[in-house]
């Protein structure tokens, strides 16, 4: 799988403005540190190929160190000389408490970015997921009118179905390039975030170079894709059950009995409630409220009707 030879990314990655050529000429010297974090990460290389960013890992693991340190240097100076101008600490308190919020931002910007290419590849997974049977049914139907492979998926490309079709369409680009079918496939295997793609690609292509039935192979991947989207909503029907039980709870139960134990101890106690508390109490039950049900929807299967 080949990547880009330039350091520019396709797509933009959150928190990183250090300079990618930079890094791409920094990339040989510190060898050693990408080695170490592409340890960290061992996932790493696969997660930005499935995640089409056009970078190699050593330059991706290089960029996000030194743009991590980048935030650790401008926070950490800005800090000190903001805390210094207030006259809020003595210099040395000064220098451990910005350096040490700045380690911290470090810390976090490093992780995220690191993490990036993984919550990218997932994403894409998502939404190939969600159009790949309509695909596939629209592929079929043209296979059975005896439209040929390539041909259906060029239609497949020029269609609406979101990530499939751009996929198919990168197939369809290699092929008239002068690749064959077969091997532009497999590279297309080799690049989905997605395995049920990987797993119809490669049917393909199995069909492809045995010449076994095209029609048979995809209707046997359409009864599998389909038995699977049931499967995930009937786990996540079970599961539903569960988050609203826990839901209920957070929302009804634990702000109604909570709030009438504060009332009896304002009685027997002497406890005072404020206006204040009551608004941060109002605002920590809304805020776990509204975890929860972002929570319930992420857990959602991607799935389209």
């Amino acid at each position: 799988m080949r990547f880009c030879p330039g350091l520019k990314m396709k797509k933009r990655v959150p928190f990183i403005y250090f300079p990618e050529r930079k890094a791409k000429n920094l990339t040989n010297k510190l060898g050693f540190l990408s080695g170490f974090i592409n340890k960290l990460s061992p996932s790493l290389e696969k997660n930005l190929i499935t995640s089409d960013l056009g970078i190699r890992k050593d330059e991706y693991a290089i960029l996000i160190f030194l743009n991590a340190f980048s935030w650790f240097m401008g926070a950490g100076l800005f800090l000190f000389a903001l805390i210094v101008a207030l006259d809020a600490r003595t210099v040395e308190d000064a220098v451990y408490f910005s350096f040490g919020l700045g380690f911290f931002l470090f810390l976090l910007i490093f992780l995220i970015t690191l993490r990036y290419p993984s919550v990218v590849s997932g994403k894409e997974a998502e939404l190939i997921e969600g159009n790949l049977i309509f695909a596939l049914k629209d592929l079929l139907l043209k296979v059975s009118a005896g439209t040929q492979l390539y041909d259906a998926l060029v239609a497949v490309a020029n269609s609406n179905y979101g990530a499939v079709s751009k996929q198919f369409e990168r197939v369809a680009k290699q092929v008239q390039s002068g690749r064959p079918l077969d091997k532009a496939l497999e590279s297309m295997a080799l690049r989905t975030s997605s395995e049920y793609m990987k797993r119809t690609v490669w049917q393909l292509v199995n069909v492809l170079k045995s010449g076994s039935n095209l029609k048979i192979a995809l209707k046997i991947v359409i009864s599998e894709q389909m038995q699977n989207h049931k499967e995930k909503i009937r786990s996540y029907a079970q599961e539903l059950n569960l988050w609203s039980l826990i839901y209920m709870i957070f929302a009804v139960a634990i702000p109604t009995i909570g709030l009438t134990m504060m009332l009896i101890l304002t009685t027997f106690a002497g406890f005072e409630l404020t206006e204040v508390f009551f608004v941060v109490f109002a605002l920590i039950c809304l805020f776990i409220q509204y975890a929860i049900i972002g929570l319930i929807q992420s857990r959602r299967p991607a799935i389209n009707f």
